[in-house]
């Protein structure tokens, strides 16, 4: 697959969004999308009003 073609950490774009490669099986690429300042901004305070309310967050992930 991309095994080869990029390593971990490398900057990519894929249908105009851009992707930190992680790693690579024969079947699954992983990999982190980028958020632009905006989307970052609303996972901030997405995360904050969760926070607030005690409510449990159990799916995504996000580092910024």
């Amino acid at each position: 697959m991309m095994n080869g073609i990029l390593t971990f950490g490398d900057v990519f774009r894929h249908k105009e969004k851009e992707y930190v490669y992680l790693a690579s099986t024969d079947e699954v690429v992983y990999a982190a999308r980028i958020l632009n300042t905006d989307e970052g901004r609303q996972i901030s305070s997405l995360m904050e009003k969760l926070s607030a309310n005690k409510s449990r967050i159990t799916n995504p992930l996000f580092c910024f």
